[in-house]
């Protein structure tokens, strides 16, 4: 699973297209010195780690502090797309096609360059995560046949803490 950069202004599309990715973890814990008696998960992306509690996510930015999100407001689209990999093809990719590294307009080789070589095109999963709060990530997995599985995961998760969040005031007048 990888965060995917921001895209930058490229003047030789030829040889870059501009993006960069960075490799995403996703592990089961919450910072030492905040006590708890469940599982949360945590997104670690490059700059900032994304506790997922039942209530909330916990926002921890490097260098920038902590903030807190409600799960109502957040946006998540999930897409299927292809991607021209150049670096190594994990075993789980599914590859689609092949490309030369260095393409003319027409599509043909570029024979200015004698080491053109074929590169695979994956299809990878995609998952956007967006919120009024300022939160906005981008994140390609390399198995693509698991976006069913985490779709469903996220939506299950989001309408469950939307329930709850509904019931909160009738759960305070029964006391």
């Amino acid at each position: 699973m990888w965060q995917m950069g921001s895209s930058t202004t490229v003047y030789n599309t030829k040889y870059n297209a501009g993006t960069s990715r960075h490799t995403v973890s996703i592990v089961k814990k919450m910072p030492w010195y905040i006590s708890h008696n469940i599982d949360v998960y945590c997104l670690i992306l490059t700059n900032e780690k994304i506790f997922f509690t039942p209530k909330r996510m916990l926002v921890f930015k490097n260098f920038m502090g902590v903030g807190c999100r409600n799960y109502n407001n957040m946006e998540a689209k999930f897409n299927v797309t292809n991607f021209v990999e150049n670096e190594f093809v994990n075993s789980d990719a599914e590859i689609v096609k092949y490309t030369l590294r260095y393409v003319n307009k027409n599509d043909g080789p570029y024979k200015r360059f004698n080491n053109n070589q074929q590169i695979p095109i994956c299809r990878y999963g995609e998952v956007s995560l967006k919120s009024e709060g300022g939160i906005n990530i981008l994140m390609e997995y390399s198995n693509c046949k698991l976006m069913d599985f985490i779709q469903k995961g996220f939506t299950k998760f989001t309408d469950y803490n939307n329930q709850m969040s509904k019931l909160k005031p009738e759960l305070e007048n029964f006391n």
